[in-house]
């Protein structure tokens, strides 16, 4: 009879374990339809900002994994990047951080996507500080990171903030091990110089990549119009030309380069160069 008791006391208990159970996973699923449900609604009713904090309750929500969270941050960061709702948009894929630390490769995947869709709509401090935040996270390989400097280059230099691209280029150099690498560094250096108007030191700096003859088409083009540029500016009619000629099947605005040919030979005809 006692064990017969003991058996049924058992028995209840995990029974009312097991409806216990099943509460919480209708609650759980409960919670995800309806906060799902209400971020449709907001957006669909243009309401970005409520949907913005609506998800930032589901990045801390333990009802979802976090490969759950990413699919939907990412289904409704392009939903604001479509209603051109970029601030939003930003914000929405940031969140995937709240995530990532659980996940070293969602950090990865955030990382890209929030890197390009910033550079897309030219937010260049938040492509950099993106950029920081994965570097300072993520253990990556030499050649991921030298990817990495090489577009906070690009965005300090897009910012005019040239003093800051000097210092990464300067961490660059020493990553550097093919003939490529050292000739984008010396490529962007000299951009850098060429876009304070330090023209003889852009012109070293664009003959040194130049030297290496590892930059591709585009760069090259760029390369020698701008080398050209600076010698037209110091007033070197025939430097300048020699490396207009060169530049002239390379750069992308061919016209540009061609009437800059065009008046330097007209000037130089009238002087009788």
């Amino acid at each position: 009879m006692k064990k017969c008791l003991i058996f049924c006391l058992i028995f209840f208990v995990l029974t009312l374990f097991n409806i216990q159970i099943h509460d919480v996973q209708a609650n759980e699923y409960d919670f995800k339809e309806e906060i799902q449900s209400d971020i449709k609604t907001q957006l669909l009713f243009g309401d970005f900002r409520e949907a913005v904090m609506e998800l930032k309750r589901i990045t801390v929500s333990n009802a979802f994994s976090p490969e759950e969270k990413l699919a939907i941050l990412e289904k409704n960061f392009l939903i604001c990047k479509n209603a051109a709702k970029y601030r939003e948009a930003g914000e929405v894929l940031e969140l995937a951080y709240l995530i990532a630390p659980a996940k070293e490769e969602i950090l990865e995947q955030v990382h890209d996507k929030l890197t390009t869709f910033y550079a897309g709509i030219k937010n260049w401090d938040k492509c950099v500080n993106s950029h920081f935040y994965y570097l300072q996270n993520v253990k990556v390989d030499e050649e991921k990171k030298k990817v990495v400097f090489f577009e906070i280059v690009q965005a300090y230099q897009q910012m005019r903030q040239y003093e800051k691209a000097k210092l990464v280029l300067g961490e660059l150099l020493l990553l550097c091990k093919t003939d490529a690498d050292f000739a984008y560094v010396y490529f962007y250096q000299a951009r850098g110089s060429f876009n304070k108007n330090e023209y003889e030191k852009a012109i070293k700096l664009y003959e040194k990549a130049l030297s290496f003859e590892a930059l591709p088409d585009k760069e090259t083009g760029t390369a020698l119009y701008q080398t050209g540029f600076c010698h037209e500016i110091l007033g070197e009619k025939k430097n300048a030309l020699q490396y207009y000629e060169k530049a002239l099947p390379l750069y992308g605005n061919g016209q540009v380069v061609k009437k800059r040919m065009e008046r330097l030979q007209a000037s130089g005809n009238k002087s009788g160069i």
